[in-house]
């Protein structure tokens, strides 16, 4: 439900109480000079007026309950100095002293009753801190006044007491106040604290240094009340007390500008009837008219100036706010990372400005607790994209309304900015990954185009053997059989050297053919990665392997599990390896037998071609060597290790083994 602004007379329904303190001091006041008892001079008077002057402002301009009550402790302290201090014994005290105490003495017998608990409640609305109820305070001033009342109108014994229990009671309430502004950390509080003391301290020792035969002259107790308009003034001005700065500085600055006009007009009016008149008698009118549009004119600069002017004088941070708002303005229209923006809102604005802090949080998160200075969230449209936190200035002075609102207009642009920022960076985040895919997808084409010409080559090369030395070899098989069976019975020799001959070409003939379906079988693709991976059981590989090899007189001794399933190339290129070390053995090692074990774990699998034959030097392959070339080259081609372990006459072992990937 929201509340209409309140009316101009309604905000100074808040001076009510003041008023009634105004007419209540007023007709005591006139009793007393009336009387012949007040004694003031014209300079304790002019002392009071501006100790007056100094509460009653702020209230005028800024009607609130702190300010009142900063009115009405003006006004009693301006009612305790208004006339002499009379020193006097507490022995000595005229019954009833209402009627024969000075005037001063009676004065501030009653302002001290008012004065305490209204000192408690001003310090408590200062500070914001938990205050008395009004109830409370009046429950408090009229026990004030009942003690003054007693001292001033009972016998002697009596009043005594009562006075000296309202002078306890005030010290209480004074000291209670002056406790809080101690604690306070805020600088208004710590500098209102010192002019108080050092206005009113020795207005409150007087009496225990008279007693003590060293008075302090009235004179000089005014010279020091002179301190309190000043303090407060210096208050106003540059720590924004009572949040009247920018009134007193609008005052100040059409004050000064209309003086500045009229003098404009007097002057240049002057001038131009003086001269006019000298030269023409009868335009003298004329002479007013342009004195008149000449002020009207230079209305608009002179305000401009004298603004310029208050500004430079007593508001230097002012100047510093523009001029640094101004500079991260166009710094915000130039920036395109994140970080730059991070790096001007956290330190290079606070720096400019004076400002204790600043901190800037990014992303949709909940702001902390409103801290001293200026705060606001980050905002795009309807989405918050941060929070800023600028700390109050080093020197005190509060952001003005006007200075609000150029600070929310620039965490907008701010906002603007970190959000161009932030998309720019998943731009250059998309192009990068953009970037890496069309290259790796370049990089599989050339393989794929790569992989296609070696299948090209090998289905070349499959053609040319078949059609050169696979059809040699096969004649030569036909030509050794044919010469056999020409041969008579009786050549046992030449028969046998023409068996032999005819076995060689017919194991060469084998080897072709095996060879020719290596080749033209299909190589693997670069892209297969991106597919499914068919597993092929090792171990029925092995099995059927050494089932045809047996075939051609060659025993095997097998130790396999039951199953071994593998990747399809890696259970390939094992095979394949386990073939070409078995057929080696036939060829090479002098001996008809091998053994071969597979061990096969989820993290490793190692394959063993073992034969007890006669070996080989490993630094002396020979005719072997490329046979060792091309199983380290299938290993490899499937990310295994092959091992070779041979000596001349120890036999030899091949070992290939792979990792499994996690």
């Amino acid at each position: 439900m929201s509340t209409k602004p309140a009316t101009v007379p309604a905000r100074y329904v808040t001076l009510l109480p003041l008023l009634g303190l105004w007419i209540a001091l007023g007709l005591m006041l006139s009793w007393l000079a009336g009387a012949g008892r007040l004694g003031a001079t014209r300079v304790s008077v002019t002392v009071a007026l501006l100790v007056l002057a100094t509460g009653m402002l702020p209230a005028l301009l800024q009607p609130a309950r702190l300010t009142m009550l900063a009115g009405w402790i003006a006004t009693l302290l301006a009612c305790i100095i208004i006339a002499p201090l009379e020193t006097f014994m507490p022995g000595t005290l005229p019954s009833p002293a209402v009627l024969n105490l000075p005037g001063g003495t009676l004065l501030r017998l009653v302002c001290s009753a008012l004065l305490g608990p209204a000192f408690v409640q001003f310090s408590a609305l200062l500070l914001d801190q938990k205050r008395p109820s009004y109830a409370q305070t009046v429950r408090k001033s009229a026990f004030g006044l009942l003690l003054a009342a007693a001292a001033l109108g009972l016998p002697a014994p009596f009043a005594l007491i009562a006075a000296v229990t309202l002078i306890l009671w005030f010290a209480t309430q004074t000291c209670q106040a002056i406790l809080r502004l101690l604690r306070a950390r805020t600088q208004q509080a710590r500098l209102l604290l010192a002019t108080i003391l050092a206005a009113e301290l020795p207005l409150l020792l007087r009496p225990a240094l008279a007693a003590a035969g060293l008075p302090i002259p009235y004179e000089l107790l005014l010279v020091t009340q002179l301190v309190l308009p000043v303090g407060i003034s210096y208050a106003i001005t540059r720590h924004n007390l009572f949040a009247i700065d920018s009134i007193l500085r609008r005052a100040f600055g059409y004050t000064l500008l209309s003086v500045a006009v009229l003098a404009l007009y007097l002057g240049v009016s002057a001038a131009f009837t003086i001269l006019l008149a000298s030269l023409v008698p009868a335009v003298r009118g004329l002479a007013v008219l342009i004195g008149l549009f000449a002020a009207a004119a230079a209305f608009t600069p002179l305000h401009r100036r004298a603004q310029q002017l208050i500004d430079a004088t007593l508001y230097p941070e002012r100047i510093a706010f523009r001029n640094a708002l101004q500079t991260a303005h166009l710094r915000l229209a130039q920036v395109v990372q994140r970080a730059e923006v991070e790096q001007l809102l956290q330190h290079q604005l606070p720096d400019q400005l004076g400002a204790v802090h600043a901190h800037l949080t990014v992303g949709a998160v909940h702001a902390k607790p409103a801290e001293p200075g200026w705060s606001s969230p980050l905002q795009v449209a309807e989405t918050i994209v941060g929070h800023y936190q600028l700390g109050p200035r080093r020197s005190g002075l509060p952001y003005d309304p006007d200075e609000q609102a150029q600070l929310t207009a620039l965490v907008r642009q701010a906002a603007l900015a970190l959000a161009y920022a932030e998309t720019l960076e998943q731009l250059q985040g998309l192009n990068q990954t953009l970037e890496q895919r069309v290259a790796a997808q370049v990089q599989q084409l050339f393989a794929h185009q790569h992989a296609l010409l070696i299948a090209a080559e090998r289905q070349r090369l499959a053609r040319d053997l078949h059609d050169s030395a696979t059809q040699t070899l096969f004649s030569i098989n036909l030509g050794a059989r044919a010469i056999r069976n020409l041969i008579p019975a009786e050549a046992y020799t030449a028969r046998q050297a023409l068996i032999e001959q005819e076995q060689a070409a017919r194991q060469a003939l084998s080897e072709m053919r095996e060879l020719l379906t290596q080749l033209r079988a299909p190589i693997e693709d670069p892209t297969e990665h991106m597919q499914p991976v068919i597993a092929i059981d090792l171990a029925a590989e092995l099995r059927s392997l050494t089932a045809e090899l047996q075939r051609a007189a060659l025993e095997i001794t097998l130790e396999t599990p039951t199953i071994a399933m593998l990747p399809g190339p890696v259970a390939t290129g094992m095979a394949q390896i386990a073939r070409e070390a078995l057929t080696n053995v036939r060829k090479h090692s002098g001996v008809r037998a091998a053994q071969i074990i597979l061990n096969s774990t989820p993290t490793s699998t190692v394959l063993c071609i073992v034969d007890h034959g006669c070996g080989f030097e490993l630094s002396h392959v020979g005719s072997v060597q490329y046979g060792l070339r091309g199983m380290r080259e299938r290993a490899a081609a499937f990310g295994g290790v092959l091992e070779v372990v041979s000596s001349t006459g120890h036999g030899t072992i091949v070992r290939v083994s792979i990792q499994e990937s996690e």
